[in-house]
């Protein structure tokens, strides 16, 4: 779980850092990072995600993030 650990830690310090001097490229910036942790993360971690998100109603977040194929 440590990519998915350091992808939470990252989402966190950027979101108590994020000011009104923040664009929408600086949040897309982020959550590509994001999403290449967690693309990055083993199997068991991305199903974890995947599964997560569903549970959460956001079922097409992992697609959005290309985690899994349309």
């Amino acid at each position: 779980m440590d990519m998915l650990a350091k992808a939470l830690v990252l989402a966190v310090i950027y979101i108590e850092q994020r000011n009104s001097s923040c664009t929408e490229d600086n949040d897309v910036r982020v959550l590509e990072e994001i999403a290449s942790m967690i693309a990055g993360a083993s199997e068991d971690e991305r199903q974890s995600f995947i599964d997560a998100a569903a549970v959460l109603g956001a079922s097409e977040l992992p697609e959005q993030l290309g985690l899994v194929s349309p």
